[in-house]
């Protein structure tokens, strides 16, 4: 009698969080990608790494009023997407059985992305913030009555946050 060799399958659980993560680097790139900050002054929207920024940080120094740096909402997006895909390719790796990290090393990982994702959601928060009381300052600063959180400000640490979770739940 000859026997065949059983051939190694992916379970459907693992697929299932291959799939979250997947979904959840696409809105950390969407993120990337869509506005950041919406005036209140017409649908004009800017992307995380607009000029704008920058000249509202010259407008800012030469006014003399101190502003939350974007460069640290920058940094940190940079730093949330690149954490997304490493999450989720350590989730396929392990799927395939190629590579796997595990015990606190695992949990540390984990915990590192869905930790920048909120730090970077509460420095955009912050940053909105600072942007409308230099408005407060300068009534007629760009020509806007108030600026607010663009819907790329919650995609990427939602993104982010959900690589984060499924590959500490993939077990």
């Amino acid at each position: 009698m000859v026997r065949k060799k059983a051939k190694k399958t992916i379970n459907t659980k693992a697929l299932i969080f291959i799939g979250i993560a997947v979904v959840g680097l696409i809105l950390a790139i969407l993120g990337l990608c869509t506005p950041w900050i919406t005036k209140s002054s017409g649908n004009l929207a800017e992307g995380l790494f607009a000029t704008f920024f920058d000249d509202v940080q010259k407008a800012c120094e030469t006014f003399k009023i101190e502003i939350y740096s974007i460069g640290i909402v920058r940094t940190f997006g940079i730093i949330a997407f690149v954490l997304a895909i490493i999450a989720t390719a350590l989730i396929v790796l392990k799927t395939l059985g190629i590579f796997e990290l595990k015990g606190l090393i695992k949990l540390i990982v984990a915990v590192a992305v869905v930790v920048v994702a909120v730090l970077l959601l509460v420095f955009a928060i912050n940053y909105v913030t600072s942007l409308n009381d230099v408005i407060d300052k300068i009534p007629s600063f760009l020509g806007v009555d108030f600026y607010s959180m663009g819907i790329a400000s919650f995609l990427l640490p939602i993104g982010t946050a959900t690589t984060g979770v499924a590959y500490l739940l993939n077990k």
